[in-house]
């Protein structure tokens, strides 16, 4: 049982999730030193599921391919497009965070080692 209300509610909600993901939660840096795993902190994590549930829906309309209406037929490319674009940008703020904590650390190593000269 198909219901297009439905559908396009899950579309909008899909669209505004990687909005939300791409503009509010991407640039949260307070916790780099104290929670930053490479690869296993909330904010990849996060964009993951993100990434796997549009892919998801993208396959599920593949599937449904013949029994789309004229207008759904594009669903299934602007899913893939969110997909890709979610995975991109999500490995890219990734990125940014490694090399952030790798700022972070070092110079509070740096601000130790100088600490420890002083009281030498």
């Amino acid at each position: 049982m198909r219901l297009p209300c439905i559908e396009i509610i899950g579309c909008i909600a899909a669209i505004v999730t990687v909005l939300k993901l791409v503009t509010l939660d991407t640039f949260v840096f307070g916790d780099v030193q104290e929670t930053f795993i490479l690869f296993l902190n909330v904010h990849f994590l996060a964009a993951l599921m993100v990434v796997f549930a549009l892919a998801i829906s993208a396959y599920k309309y593949l599937r449904l391919g013949i029994e789309l209406m004229p207008i759904e037929k594009y669903v299934f490319r602007i899913l893939i497009s969110l997909a890709a674009f979610t995975g991109i940008w999500a490995l890219s703020t990734e990125i940014i965070r490694y090399f952030n904590y790798q700022e972070l650390t070092s110079a509070k190593s740096v601000s130790d080692i100088e600490n420890a000269k002083q009281l030498a």
